[in-house]
């Protein structure tokens, strides 16, 4: 027993380390959890070398589309069992019974094998369901309607509007600039740019900017080329 605290409190210390310099890093045990709508996109991060566990509330997995060769997975006792087989972020879909369809953005790192919650929002005769799911899509249309306004700078729609012109180095290499910043009384958006001026390639990482504060994300490419670049803008309730 003293040993088995040990190992435990030697893990938690670690885990802390961890956390300190590297804010992504999940450790053994962490659980992600995700309240989707149908169709909607998780980004979560797994195990590079262990299987990770999906769990769906209150649904069951039916079906699963990956790209063959990169993603191992086997489903068992209603879950789904996942390793990416490539080192790069893995897109694939899962269809569960209730019809639900999402799209998971799974992320390896060296890390042990982790647990990610996903509940779906679904529609039936609980009134409290129905409540939230009024709540769900009024946010959701939020988020969208400012994204949209945001891509298209249009400042006729309501939003207030500052101009930031801020320029930063990320840490994948990439040169951002915080363009301006686009709110009301309900929600913010930040409007970024991120420069290739490398010779190489440079994959974006979703999760990189899903933080304490950014509740949702929006980004025009998933690979910025050498003198490319690419819009970001993340997007917060108030």
């Amino acid at each position: 027993m003293r040993e088995f605290k040990k190992r435990i409190i030697i893990r938690y210390i670690i885990c802390v380390l961890i956390l300190s310099g590297f804010n992504l890093i999940v450790c053994a045990g962490d659980l992600q959890k995700f309240s989707v709508w149908n169709s909607d996109s998780v980004v979560a991060i797994v195990s590079e070398r262990e299987l990770s566990r999906l769990i769906f509330k209150g649904d069951k997995v039916k079906q699963i589309y990956a790209i063959s060769g990169e993603l191992y997975y086997e489903i068992a006792d209603e879950n789904l069992y996942i390793k990416p087989s490539v080192q790069k972020p893995v897109n694939f879909f899962v269809n569960t019974e209730r019809g639900n369809t999402y799209k998971i953005i799974a992320t390896p790192k060296d890390i042990p094998a982790t647990q990610i919650s996903i509940v779906g929002v679904f529609s039936n005769k609980s009134h409290q369901v129905k409540q939230s799911v009024t709540e769900e899509s009024i946010y959701s249309k939020k988020i969208s309607k400012i994204i949209k306004v945001v891509r298209a700078e249009d400042e006729t729609v309501g939003y207030k509007v500052k101009s930031i012109g801020k320029s930063y180095r990320e840490k994948n290499g990439l040169k951002g600039y915080f363009d301006s910043k686009w709110w009301d009384d309900e929600v913010i958006a930040e409007k970024h740019f991120l420069s290739n001026d490398s010779d190489q390639s440079i994959e974006i990482n979703k999760s990189n900017y899903l933080d304490g504060r950014t509740e949702a994300i929006y980004i025009d490419r998933e690979v910025i080329e050498p003198g490319s670049s690419a819009t970001l803008i993340k997007v917060r309730t108030l």
